[in-house]
C-alpha cells in the first residue's frame, strides 16, 4: 500500500525529518524524561539517520499490526457468529433478514478493492507532499508538520510540549476509543442520531470540531 501511494520514500523525506523532531523536542523542555527512554527513541543522542529509520518501522509496525490484527479479530467473530445480526423488532413487526457472512465478507472485499483502485488513481496524479531528501543537519527554521499533526503543532505554539505533545492526543485517542462504551443499553441501536446516545454525538463532535478547526489554522498560518 505505502508503495502504491508513493509514500515508501517517506523515511527520506524532510517531512519525516520533521515529525521526528517535533517529537523529541519535549526532552529539552521536559527535564523528567529519562536519558534512556530518549536514546531509544532517538536512537543516539541527536537526531540521525537512525531516528529517521526507527520513526519510519515504528510507524509501519505500530500502525500494521494492530490493524492486521484487528482485521483477524473481525474475521473470526464474524466467521464464528454466521453473519450481523439485526435489529430486534416489536412483537408484531416483521423480523428483518439476518446479514449473512458470505455477503459481508463480499461487500467488505469490495469496498477494499475499490478504496485501493481510488489510492492508486490519486497515487498517479497527484504526488504525496514529502518534501526533499531529509538532511538531519540542515533543518529549516519554519516548517509545518504532515498534516495528520497539523493540530498537535498548533497546541503546541501555546501549551507546553508535554500538555500538547503528550497528554492532549492520548485524551483525543482514549475519548474516541471509550465512546462505544458510554451506553451498554439496548435502546436506539441501529439508528442514526438516536435520542439515547446524545453523549457520545455531542463528544465526538467537540473533538472533531477542534481537531479540524486546529488543523484549518494551522494550515493557514
Amino acid at each position: 500500500m505505502l508503495w502504491l501511494t508513493r509514500l515508501v520514500l517517506l523515511a527520506g523525506a524532510s517531512v519525516m525529518l520533521t515529525a521526528c523532531s517535533m517529537s523529541v523536542a519535549q526532552r529539552s523542555a521536559d527535564s523528567s524524561l529519562a536519558e534512556t527512554i530518549y536514546r531509544m527513541i532517538v536512537g543516539g543522542t541527536s537526531i540521525s539517520e537512525a531516528t529517521l529509520l526507527r520513526f519510519y518501522a515504528w510507524h509501519l509496525m505500530g500502525l500494521g499490526i494492530p490493524i492486521l490484527a484487528l482485521i483477524v479479530w473481525h474475521g473470526f467473530r464474524v466467521r464464528r457468529d454466521g453473519g450481523v445480526s439485526s435489529l430486534t423488532r416489536k412483537e408484531g413487526e416483521d423480523s428483518l433478514p439476518r446479514t449473512d457472512r458470505q455477503v459481508i465478507v463480499r461487500h467488505e472485499w469490495l469496498t477494499f478493492f475499490l478504496t485501493l483502485a481510488a489510492l492508486i488513481a490519486v497515487s498517479i496524479f497527484i504526488d504525496a507532499p514529502i518534501g526533499p531528501a531529509a538532511e538531519p543537519g540542515a533543518l529549516v527554521e519554519h516548517t509545518k508538520a504532515p498534516w495528520i499533526f497539523l493540530w498537535v503543532q498548533e497546541l503546541l505554539r501555546s501549551w507546553p510540549p508535554a500538555i500538547a505533545g503528550v497528554l492532549t492526543p492520548l485524551a483525543v485517542v482514549v475519548i474516541l476509543a471509550l465512546l462505544p462504551y458510554t451506553d451498554w443499553s439496548n435502546d436506539g441501536i441501529a439508528i442514526w442520531f438516536n435520542r439515547q446516545g446524545r453523549i457520545p454525538q455531542i463528544l465526538l463532535v467537540l473533538v472533531l470540531v477542534g481537531v479540524v478547526g486546529l488543523t484549518i489554522r494551522a494550515a493557514l498560518r
